[in-house]
Parts: C-alpha cells; sequence; structure tokens
C-alpha cells in the first residue's frame, strides 16, 4: 500500500479570490478557455450555485433595506408631524393669549419655527459630530484591522466583500 503513495499526493493547485462577484463570470470563461489551450491546467472548479447564491442575497438585502428605509422615512413624518401637533395644542392658551392681544400670525408662528429650527440643528450637530467620531475611528484608528480592511476592499455596488470568500479554484498538473 505505502508504495502506491506518490511523494505528491495532491497536484498543484491555485486558488482565486474576486475583488468583486460580478467579475466571476469572465474570470471563469477565462479560465476554461485558458484550460482548452494549456495542457498543464487539469481542471477548473468553481460553484455556480455559491455565486448564484450570493447575488440573489444581496439583491435581496437590497431590496429589504430599501423597504425599511421607506417605512422609517414614513414613521419619521408622522412622529414629526404628531410631535408639533402636540406642542402647538400644549401651547394653545398661549397663542389664543398672543391673537387676543393682537399679534400677528408670523409673530405667534416664530417662535415654533425658531424651536424646530433650534431643535434641528442641535440634532445635527450631534449626529455630525457621532458620524465623524466613527469615521475617525474606523478609517485613522482602526485602519489596518482585518474588519476595516475587509471594508475598505468592498465595492457598494455589489457588497462584494462576502463574494470575495467565494474562491475558484484551479488545478494545475505537477510539472
Amino acid at each position: 500500500m505505502a508504495d502506491k503513495i506518490r511523494e505528491n499526493v495532491l497536484p498543484a493547485s491555485l486558488g482565486i479570490r474576486l475583488e468583486s462577484i460580478s467579475d466571476a463570470e469572465s474570470i471563469i470563461n477565462l479560465l476554461e478557455e485558458e484550460q482548452k489551450t494549456n495542457s498543464d491546467i487539469f481542471t477548473v472548479r468553481f460553484s455556480q450555485e455559491t455565486i448564484d447564491t450570493i447575488r440573489s442575497l444581496f439583491h435581496a438585502l437590497r431590496l429589504g433595506g430599501s423597504i425599511i428605509m421607506g417605512l422609517l422615512l414614513i414613521v419619521i413624518f408622522f412622529f414629526t408631524l404628531l410631535t408639533v401637533e402636540f406642542r402647538t395644542f400644549s401651547r394653545q392658551e398661549e397663542i389664543g393669549i398672543m391673537q387676543l392681544v393682537g399679534g400677528s400670525v408670523w409673530f405667534i408662528r416664530a417662535p415654533f419655527i425658531l424651536e424646530g429650527a433650534i431643535y434641528g440643528m442641535i440634532g445635527s450637530f450631534i449626529s455630525t459630530g457621532l458620524l465623524f467620531g466613527m469615521g475617525y475611528l474606523i478609517f485613522d484608528v482602526y485602519r489596518d484591522s482585518r474588519e476595516v480592511t475587509f471594508i475598505f476592499k468592498t465595492s457598494s455596488e455589489d457588497f462584494n466583500g462576502l463574494a470575495s470568500q467565494q474562491s475558484i479554484m484551479l488545478q494545475v498538473l505537477q510539472s
């Protein structure tokens, strides 16, 4: 039995990692064409099922994210509308007094507009500060970590980071 085992049982192989899942078809076709003309290439192995699964997964994630974003925008709109109505209702007595004294429409509306503008500016400053802080952490502090490198190498068009985990195996006969 031992005399049937060669020194090198497994042939040499080359694993190719994709930068983008959209490149899969062209690379597979290129490798299969090269296999026809190059006698050193024994076989080209890949999983079309895995490639299709990754594509459909990212399509579903994009669609689900769009639906969730739309629902959140609707919720934000109604939340803002109800908040303004509540604030107006709670200050109804003040508004009535201002109208009795002879305040103009803009004189009555101005405090509400200024209050909304101040709340909006405070919220934007807080969210901008958080975004800049997260950006500093991700892009400056943790620049060399594996996760951030993964983010830098992905395409926003196809979310290709997970797709790059799919390897196309090319086995080359040992020379």
